[in-house]
């Protein structure tokens, strides 16, 4: 029933700007519909609204940027199955030949995607597009399918002698423009402390808005993060598992049981804090304790954490964040209180108060991932 009534509210949407957009073929019209509606909503509601819009194509992005010496080091490397739906992959190739000139973009694919978006792809001069052969098992939630795109780009990138590395997503976009030089510039000025004698430097992790990440311990975005070659090769060759754990999965597993996300964590439940947990399992052979204090002592030796909005990242996927920017940021809930802390998620900002010591663990902290729980 309520999927047929959002099909029908949808088509009603549709009939009523198609109506307007015959009466008044004004270029800003679609814009005044969604302000109206809004400034509505606004009146009988407890929150301000506003409107974020985004470039779809290369012709409606502005850039004078230049190559520069620390793009020539680095390379992006999105992984995924390809993005056709406005020709989303292909169209950013095309944004970042002109936000990040000196850029090489490694595409890495599955064997069996459509030749005709590969070929584009190719025809591109700043891409390279790597086809690799789908895992025999999917893994949590589709984890196998990510490492092994992810692997086979991150050693195309090292074939081509790119010392620098931003894994991102095929259905995945970023817009900051300088953003590599601050990516690169932060790893330079931060060094890795001198214990952690497998990584040559810290690791850019991204911050994952959805939980509260700050009291949240190690859900770090398994979507975007960047780094020094060597140091992401070992951070993503993650062992393969033949667990295979869907959504529907997930579902049951832990939305109806309504588990803590502590709980979810220690149940190995999550891809994100799997691979982070795994990364301690290989390269120090143990699992950290779920817990914020030790989450935030290891986050100010090795790591350093930056914002989807320190990256300008945008995600298209699924709308309930595509069209709610505040949920995607981690910035706003209305649902949130001081229990849950679920907008407390780290960007650039905090994790140099942590760095700095301005901000320190309380044991307060520890409660929120303790319990707050799933639901639907």
């Amino acid at each position: 029933m309520e999927k047929i009534s959002k099909r029908l509210f949808k088509r009603f949407i549709k009939c009523q700007l198609y109506v307007l957009r015959k009466i008044f073929p004004a270029k800003r019209l679609d814009s005044r519909f969604l302000e109206y509606c809004f400034a509505e909503q606004e009146q009988s509601g407890k929150e301000y609204l506003s409107i974020f819009k985004r470039p779809k194509y290369s012709e409606n992005v502005v850039s004078i940027e230049e190559k520069t010496e620390i793009q020539k080091k680095c390379a992006i490397v999105m992984q995924g199955p390809l993005a056709k739906k406005d020709d989303f992959t292909i169209n950013t190739v095309r944004i970042y030949k002109k936000l990040y000139p000196g850029i090489i973009v490694i595409v890495s694919t599955w064997e069996g995607e459509n030749p005709e978006y590969i070929r584009q792809l190719n025809n591109e001069s700043n891409c390279r597009v790597i086809c690799s052969k789908a895992p025999e098992h999917s893994g949590l939630l589709n984890l196998n399918y990510q490492i092994t795109s992810t692997m086979a780009g991150l050693r195309e990138a090292k074939n081509l002698g790119r010392e620098y590395v931003f894994k991102s997503r095929t259905d995945n976009r970023i817009s900051t423009k300088g953003v590599f030089e601050f990516l690169y510039s932060i790893l330079d000025s931060y060094p890795v402390d001198k214990a952690i004698a497998y990584q040559k430097y810290r690791i850019v992790a991204g911050a994952e808005p959805r939980y509260g990440s700050m009291f949240s311990p190690f859900w770090f975005s398994d979507q975007f993060g960047f780094g020094y070659i060597e140091d992401m090769l070992k951070y993503w060759d993650y062992l393969q598992l033949n667990d295979d754990f869907s959504v529907k999965d997930l579902q049951k597993t832990v939305f109806e049981k309504g588990i803590t996300i502590n709980e979810r964590t220690n149940a190995d439940l999550a891809a994100e804090t799997r691979i982070v947990r795994n990364y301690f399992l290989r390269m120090e052979n143990r699992i950290p304790e779920c817990s914020v204090k030790e989450y935030w002592e290891i986050i100010k030796k090795q790591f350093i954490i930056v914002s989807h909005t320190d990256v300008g990242l945008f995600w298209p996927k699924y709308d309930y964040m595509r069209f709610d920017e505040a949920w995607w940021q981690g910035s706003y809930y209305f649902e949130d209180d001081d229990s849950k802390c679920v907008s407390y998620n780290w960007d650039f900002l905090h994790w140099l108060l942590l760095y700095n010591g301005v901000m320190e663990y309380q044991k307060k902290y520890e409660l929120p991932a303790n319990t707050t729980r799933y639901h639907r």
